[in-house]
């Protein structure tokens, strides 16, 4: 699965900003005002830090 999905984002990566704009939730986020939160799901390369999850 993961190899699918890694597949899949480097197949949209040269537009991944259109791919974005193209999908519900991304319209959805910036419906409620979110536009911030679509612009940094949309930003590569840009920080060190990496999410994680602890349970």
């Amino acid at each position: 699965m993961a190899s699918a999905a890694a597949d899949l984002f480097e197949a949209v990566r040269p537009r991944l900003t259109q791919a974005l704009a193209e999908c519900v939730g991304i319209r959805e986020l910036e419906a409620v005002g979110l536009h911030s939160d679509v612009e940094v799901a949309a930003s590569l390369d840009v920080s060190w830090v990496e999410l994680r999850f602890d349970v």
